[in-house]
């Protein structure tokens, strides 16, 4: 009976062994599998830090290009009221100059036909003076 029960104990210690060593794989493992994530997580930490400054970098960029859109979109504004303020002003010297073109025009168009009329007159008068010389010869 003494047999049995070292035997039967014999079987525990050998099973408490067997569960001892299995829970040291186990820990081993999961030690391993730690440090697998301790190193990720160190890695994803990084990554986010330099994320982190590269939206900041961002969002300073986007802060400038609004400014500057900003005046460019006030310059445009104050360039087109200067566009539409010249453009009044040149309509209102076309209405002022078109009477004085048309007049200067008009003036041109009668001189042109004097200028022919006298050339006609001249013409006429050069022709019958010479028919006067040749009559009265």
């Amino acid at each position: 009976m003494e047999n049995d029960k070292v035997d039967l104990i014999s079987k525990d210690l050998e099973f408490v062994k067997d569960t001892v060593q299995e829970t040291g794989r186990r820990i081993s493992s999961l030690e391993s599998s730690m440090s697998d994530f301790h190193k990720d997580f160190s890695e994803h930490i990084a990554t986010d830090r330099q994320m982190g400054q590269e939206i900041s970098y961002i969002r300073k960029t986007l802060e400038k290009n609004t400014e500057s859109l900003i005046e460019h979109m006030r310059r445009t504004e104050l360039n087109e009221m200067a566009l539409g303020e010249l453009k009044a002003m040149n309509n209102k010297m076309d209405s002022r100059l078109e009477p004085l073109e048309k007049s200067h025009t008009e003036k041109q168009a009668i001189l042109k036909v004097i200028a022919k009329i006298s050339a006609l007159i001249g013409g006429l008068v050069g022709f019958a003076s010479f028919l006067y010389e040749v009559l009265s010869k």
